[in-house]
């Protein structure tokens, strides 16, 4: 009897299960589903002018840090167009990227556009309907003239101290840099890694290393010198600079003359860090503040060399690319010291 029990209730919940089986398919297939509520996805756009496409267009200028002059106003020519406008872009600066950010900034008003590339990546045309009339600007390469808003060499210490993760978030990022590194056994399987990820090194003499062979100390002769060096050069080739400590043993030792002269000799200059300019912080909003204050002195054609903690570097991913856009050139240190 108690087989015969637990028989009937399992079939009474099949039976339940398949009711309700049969009850959703028939809900399926009958078309009758529940569909998800819309959204709408409009966005609200501002109205437009040509007031507006003045002040638009200057802001565009400014934010590539493109002079004014090349900004020109022009008659109105036929056809309907009430208002037209020039824009030269400087040859370091692809018009692409230019006109990219233009139609985005376009894009937040309620204005048909329409755009004509007249040569291939040489000149486009863009027209606009308003209520008072058509508007027209041409976009055109300048091939000759290029901004000179300055260049800037990033060296970042502490990359051997990353955690893997870090480091391959360091390497895998599209900015040109220089990673500083003190030469011993540790370091030297760093080299390919960070070579075959396209960035550069910059290895800084150490009269303390661990390593023997790679320590220059200051009561060395000078033939003892000249292998250290020649050992350095051979497992650390850096691209013809080295760095060495200003406020170090090594610079401040009657030795150094000697030194810098080997290194020369083997077409290698020998730059001290207080040629850099440090940056530093203890979160992001004080390292981007320092950076800031450093940027800040550079001149049109100058040059800086700024040195900082490599796990800080991502903090100024924002700060970069606006001084790409105004035109600042990023170079390794070894480009930069030519």
């Amino acid at each position: 009897m108690e087989l015969k029990k637990k028989i009937t209730v399992y079939l009474f919940f099949v039976t339940i299960l398949l009711v309700a089986a049969n009850a959703l398919t028939e809900r399926f297939i009958s078309g009758r589903t529940e569909k998800a509520p819309e959204t709408d996805l409009t966005f609200e756009k501002y109205p437009f002018s040509a007031e507006k496409l003045d002040s638009l267009l200057a802001s565009s200028l400014r934010q590539f840090s493109i002079p004014d002059k090349y900004l020109t106003r022009g008659k109105a020519p036929k056809n309907g167009i009430v208002r037209s406008y020039k824009i030269g872009v400087p040859a370091d600066l692809p018009l692409i990227i230019f006109l990219q950010y233009l139609y985005s900034s376009l894009s937040h008003f309620d204005i048909p556009i329409s755009g004509t590339e007249v040569k291939r990546d040489l000149e486009s045309v863009i027209e606009l309907k308003t209520e008072e009339g058509d508007l027209k600007v041409t976009v055109t390469q300048l091939e000759k003239i290029t901004r000179d808003a300055g260049e800037i060499s990033i060296i970042l210490s502490g990359y051997p101290e990353l955690t893997p993760e870090m480091s391959e978030e360091i390497l895998n990022q599209g900015d040109v840099f220089t990673l500083l590194l003190k030469p011993n056994r540790k370091n030297s399987v760093l080299i390919n890694p960070i070579k075959e990820s396209g960035k550069d090194y910059l290895i800084q003499l150490d009269e303390e290393s661990e390593d023997i062979e790679y320590k220059i100390g200051k009561d060395y002769s000078k033939r003892r010198l000249q292998l250290v060096i020649y050992d350095i050069i051979r497992v650390f080739p850096s691209d013809s600079v080295y760095t060495i400590d200003h406020e170090g043993v090594l610079y401040n030792s009657t030795v150094f003359p000697f030194v810098r002269d080997e290194f020369e000799k083997r077409g290698a200059g020998l730059l001290a860090t207080n040629r850099m300019k440090k940056i530093s912080g203890s979160d992001s909003t004080e390292v981007t503040a320092s950076f800031r204050s450093q940027i800040k002195n550079l001149k049109p054609a100058g040059k800086m060399i700024i040195l900082m903690q490599a796990s800080d570097y991502l903090f100024l991913n924002n700060e970069i690319k606006l001084l790409k856009r105004k035109g600042v050139k990023f170079l390794p240190v070894s480009k930069i010291l030519k």
